[in-house]
């Protein structure tokens, strides 16, 4: 049990998470591909699909290094337009028929860095629309487990006739950043060409880590402990509400939507947030501002000229610890906080 393994992944594993997803996610799979983290897995799927100066749509505020890891493959990206729901779909097909949009990278259920939840009206709207063009999602369901309003809405790889939805998840969210264990869900034939890519990139897995993590599952811990963070992380989240909307009443302001769910809130402090991460990181506050959601290279880039959203994460720290940090947030932006 101790050799090399299987390049695809430990079998107990992969079983394991098979039956989870169905489980939890309703996404019937036979099959998925393990990896050494999402990052990985991103990497794999740009290297074995994208070629250069394919065009490849991403939402306008995404995460860094999805962007980085197509481009670096040869990419050339097209911002589209995001709102209050998510992905404009009137943008996404009006650039559909000016570039030949090979893949679109989605964030559907917690869109990164916002947080909003898309709904079932427009994933439909925006599957039909890939289908037609013969576009390739890449659905990255990174925290699908911590949502706290209502149930999830499941993934739109759970309803996919056409297998047109490449499905990636991890494990480091859900454990630490350290267990290198993401996974990716897609048809048979792309699922080959991923594992023959990941033979030449690194046919070699944590094999312990695998183990350990199969039998963790199989043991009932993962659910036991998935239910423990769920409970935490709603507690967090509703503090950091609590604490916001204590700001708005001293007159900051400060606006946001509470999310169904996720890890962090997106806030517009509706003041130039460009050099509050490196004054913060002074005072050993860590924060991502948003600038560097996004992508300065695109194609088509929707950057804009002035910033002033932060996105506040609140899953990681304990609520004194947000609360001060928030506090710092404030001093720094509106040079004084009401006692």
């Amino acid at each position: 049990q101790l050799h090399y393994g299987q390049i695809s992944g430990n079998e107990q594993l992969k079983a394991h998470i098979c039956d989870y997803l169905y489980k939890a996610r309703n996404l019937n799979v036979s099959d998925v591909l393990i990896c050494n983290g999402s990052q990985e897995a991103l990497f794999l799927i740009a290297k074995a699909f994208i070629k250069q100066d394919d065009f490849v749509a991403v939402e306008t505020l995404g995460y860094p290094p999805a962007r980085q890891a197509f481009a670096a493959c040869g990419a050339q990206l097209i911002d589209i337009k995001q709102d209050d729901e998510g992905l404009c779909v009137d943008d996404l097909k009006a650039q559909l028929e000016c570039y030949a949009i090979k893949m679109l990278y989605l964030t559907p259920l917690h869109q990164y860095p916002t947080t909003v939840t898309l709904s079932p009206t427009r994933r439909l709207q925006i599957y039909q629309l890939c289908y037609a063009h013969n576009v390739m999602i890449i659905e990255d369901d990174y925290d699908h487990e911590f949502h706290y309003r209502c149930q999830p809405l499941q993934p739109m790889a759970a309803d996919d006739p056409a297998d047109i939805v490449i499905y990636l998840s991890t494990f480091s969210k859900i454990m630490f950043s350290a267990a290198r264990i993401g996974y990716i869900c897609a048809a048979p034939e792309v699922l080959a060409q991923l594992t023959a890519w990941k033979q030449l990139m690194n046919h070699k897995n944590d094999v312990l880590m695998q183990l350990a993590v199969a039998h963790w599952m199989k043991e009932g811990g993962f659910e036991r402990h998935l239910k423990r963070m769920t409970k935490l992380y709603k507690q967090r989240y509703e503090a950091m509400d609590a604490y916001l909307m204590e700001l708005q009443a001293l007159w900051h302001p400060i606006e946001y939507k509470k999310p169904d769910g996720g890890m962090a809130m997106w806030v517009n402090f509706n003041k130039d947030t460009r050099h509050l991460k490196a004054q913060l990181a002074k005072q050993g506050v860590y924060l991502q501002t948003e600038a560097e959601f996004y992508f300065t290279n695109s194609v088509r880039s929707l950057k804009p000229v002035n910033y002033s959203y932060a996105r506040l994460g609140f899953a990681g720290q304990s609520s004194e610890n947000m609360q001060q940090s928030l506090q710092l947030v404030v001093q720094e932006l509106y040079a004084s906080v009401r006692k």
